[in-house]
């Protein structure tokens, strides 16, 4: 069964006929098109629209520039009987920080806005069923116990990747802890180098590509702190 945040990115893509699902009308996937559905998801959406406005783009594939409610997430902590933290929350803050950071590009591709989106999961727990592991920025669900309290942190995934070519896990380290209150911070200050990058270049490359490029030093600085790594991926 695919959660509801799933339905929702499925249904954005069949509202944009960029491929067929098989999903029925009661929003279930079939199981011989699952392999199809895990290798698109949450690739960007293309369409034959030329330098497609932002009016445009919204009414091919569903989006408005605004990142609410845009954010994929597993179902979290309030309805799942094993998440550990409630990923509402996060993709809300998610959402907010991106739409402040985004009110700084006002000449970015509307495809870009797609790319993020689709470049971003967060799971309420290690289940990753927020499909944080290939995701080009992820996070799941952890408590930390200090001074006798938990604590709640999300574990910071980066560069997942799943196309026609690659099927790589993210890269991530147990001591890359955001805590829950500052993903937004986050996510804007690794999300900010790829549209520095867009903005330089003009290029389509996307939130997973650009964070795939960055998968040989990442991996080679997997011991840093995540401090550095943000500083990493600036660079």
């Amino acid at each position: 069964m695919i959660n509801a945040p799933y339905t929702h990115r499925l249904n954005l893509f069949k509202k944009s006929r960029t491929w067929r699902t098989g999903q029925d009308d009661s929003g279930m996937i079939r199981y011989e098109d699952m392999q199809r559905v895990h290798r698109n998801m949450f690739q960007p959406a293309r369409t034959k629209i030329a330098s497609p406005s932002k009016n445009e783009l919204a009414e091919v594939i569903g989006i408005d520039g605004d990142f609410t409610g845009q954010i994929v997430s597993c179902i979290g902590a309030s309805a799942c009987p094993i998440g550990l933290l409630q990923t509402e929350s996060a993709a809300t803050q998610i959402a907010d920080a991106l739409n402040e950071l985004l009110s700084e590009y006002p000449d970015l591709p509307p495809t870009a806005y797609e790319s993020i989106i689709s470049g971003i999961g967060i799971s309420g727990c290690a289940s990753a069923c927020g499909l944080n592991l290939i995701a080009g920025i992820g996070f799941h669900g952890h408590k930390k116990r200090i001074d006798g309290e938990a604590v709640e942190f999300y574990q910071l995934h980066l560069s997942g990747q799943i196309n026609e070519t690659q099927h790589t896990l993210a890269v991530t380290n147990a001591q890359w802890l955001v805590k829950a209150d500052e993903v937004g911070s986050v996510v804007s200050a690794l999300v900010r180098p790829y549209l520095e990058q867009i903005r330089k270049t003009d290029d389509d490359k996307t939130l997973k590509d650009f964070m795939a490029s960055k998968r040989p030093l990442l991996q080679n600085e997997i011991d840093s702190d995540l401090s550095n790594i943000i500083e990493y991926i600036k660079d």
